[in-house]
């Protein structure tokens, strides 16, 4: 059953009507089987659409997140009692992403999705929506598109303070006292002065590290491939690292705990960090046909987040957090704003002008906490004398 229109207050005890109950302010809008589409034929054109999206090589991540965006509108339209997806139905729908986590079952029938959306998600839905809207248009399905009358949803900049310094030393802490303290701590160090995304981290091989020259090639968004660079602190983690988990698992190694210069040709393929743990001398004794796996999406950023709880952070300890934070120290310590642009693969230079933003706060900030005229031990007199 529909969501209750606004003609009324809503509140989370409001309960739902049917549509036969609707708001006069709904019944004087014209709803025509023109613009709308039954969820049946929606979801048959939805699968066709992920697969143009796939031949047109789209990232495997950017095909995933826009099915849970579609999938999630099909829940919606069959929980809700809705025969058809048409502009009525999408404007419930994006008032359901504001509310649906104050119903008991929470948002999509689940318990733990109890917290607001971020604007930047509502944003993000609606952009996936509108273009698989379009894109039946295109393919003749609907004549025009039921978006045409639903306006873009505002969203402000959220500017979000990076970790500092205190935070960083009790992060790489919690990071020496975990299971895998060489492997977590190389994580950190690497995330910090490379400001990788999560997807880009998962990607790299070992065969693509170059540690002579402290850089590797990463796949960003949109299937671009960039080269990031880290520093000697970073090579100087990596290397016991490296030689830890290659000798462990009986690799030959080309190089010392101290500096690994290249990697085997039979390993160049195995991810540059493992998830889990290594086995044991013994067991690898006993079977040396143990592959490492990759960090999954969901296993890496579990790991940080456990880190930041350990650690006592109290702000959202996330690998976003580790990037947000080596954009702003990039800016504060003299880089210009094209050059961090291309570190972080962005496409638009208005992303990173928000940490200009956070950058140029904490300058000001700074000045009010250490200005030297304030912090002169003699007074000055009310007319400067």
């Amino acid at each position: 059953m529909p969501y209750q229109t606004l003609q009324q207050p809503l509140s989370p005890s409001t309960s739902v009507i049917h549509s036969s109950q609707a708001s006069p302010v709904y019944a004087e809008v014209k709803q025509t089987e023109e613009t709308s589409v039954t969820s049946d034929v929606l979801q048959i054109w939805a699968e066709e659409y992920f697969r143009e999206c796939e031949l047109r090589l789209f990232s495997p991540n950017t095909i995933a997140t826009r099915r849970i965006f579609v999938q999630n509108l099909l829940w919606f339209l069959r929980e809700k009692g809705y025969s058809k997806c048409d502009t009525l139905a999408l404007r419930q729908f994006f008032y359901y992403l504001n509310h649906g986590h104050e119903e008991p079952g929470g948002r999509f029938g689940l318990p733990h999705l109890n917290k607001p959306v971020r604007p930047v998600t509502i944003k993000d839905y609606y952009r996936t929506l509108r273009t698989l809207f379009k894109w039946l248009v295109a393919q003749g399905v609907l004549p025009q598109t039921p978006f045409a009358h639903i306006p873009a949803p505002i969203v402000r900049d959220e500017i979000k303070t990076p970790l500092v310094s205190k935070q960083i030393e009790v992060l790489l802490q919690a990071a020496k006292e975990s299971r895998e303290p060489l492997r977590n701590k190389a994580i950190l160090l690497f995330l910090l002065d490379t400001g990788c995304r999560v997807s880009e981290v998962l990607s790299i091989p070992l065969g693509d590290m170059d540690f002579a020259n402290g850089c590797c090639r990463v796949l960003g968004k949109g299937g671009k491939y960039r080269t990031i660079y880290f520093g000697k602190k970073v090579k100087q983690t990596l290397s016991p690292y490296l030689f830890h988990y290659l000798k462990r698992l009986n690799v030959p190694n080309t190089g010392t705990r101290n500096e690994i210069t290249t990697v085997p040709e039979s390993v160049q393929n195995w991810p540059l960090f493992y998830s889990g743990r290594l086995p044991s001398k013994k067991a690898m004794t006993a079977d040396n046909s143990f592959v490492p796996q990759p960090f999954t999406r969901s296993g890496l950023l579990h790991l940080i987040k456990r880190l930041g709880a350990f650690a006592g952070i109290k702000d959202a300890c996330s690998v976003h957090a580790l990037r947000r934070t080596f954009a702003v120290q990039m800016l504060r310590n003299g880089a210009n704003v094209f050059s961090v642009q291309a570190m972080l693969g962005h496409s638009d230079l208005g992303q990173t002008r928000q940490y200009c933003a956070i950058a140029l706060t904490d300058i000001e900030a700074q000045h009010r906490a250490f200005s030297p005229a304030d912090r002169l031990r003699h007074s000055i007199s009310s007319d400067g004398c």
